[in-house]
């Protein structure tokens, strides 16, 4: 709908122009790429398949820039990754299955069904890390330092109005 695009796209276009946000993420790269490199070394001279060790180190830095918490995928197992990576699979295997293009098929389909299923935990873990920083944040107990692009709709959600599925959308 183009009027919550512009609306999404007021709030959140001046933390792209905030260097001094901007660069609050510095930390976050170089300490998660730190990890991606220690984990890397383990595997020196070997034959490795470097896409996990990256989309987990990508996937650690976004969601501490984007939620404030790092998903830890570089250091421990998580359904959270699991799901990601199962939702990006789905998603490909879609693509290049026209017959369930038509939402009505694939909703029908075990592929559309792994598809909801798998949703529904990716937006569980969401929801349940909007929770937890809505209570930091009504508790003023934020790094003012250090804010994640969830505290800056966090911190418009009373002033635009904002429910919690706009905000995990």
């Amino acid at each position: 709908n183009g009027a919550k695009w512009r609306t999404r796209r007021r709030i959140l276009t001046p933390s792209f122009h905030d260097t001094n946000l901007l660069n609050s993420f510095l930390p976050i790269f170089n300490e998660q790429s730190k990890i991606c490199i220690s984990r890397f070394e383990k595997v020196v001279n070997k034959p490795t398949n470097l896409y996990p060790y990256i989309t987990a180190c990508t996937l650690d830095i976004i969601c501490e820039a984007a939620m404030g918490t790092s998903s830890m995928a570089q250091i421990e197992n998580s359904t959270y990754v699991d799901a990601v990576a199962k939702i990006s699979d789905i998603i490909i295997r879609r693509w290049t299955t026209p017959w369930i293009w038509p939402d009505f098929l694939f909703k029908m389909s075990s592929l559309g069904r792994d598809h909801d299923n798998t949703l529904k935990i990716l937006h569980d873990y969401t929801r349940k890390f909007i929770n937890i920083r809505t209570a930091e944040f009504e508790k003023n107990q934020l790094n003012t330092k250090r804010m994640a692009f969830l505290d800056t709709l966090l911190t418009k959600m009373h002033e635009e109005r904002l429910t919690m599925d706009d905000i995990q959308e």
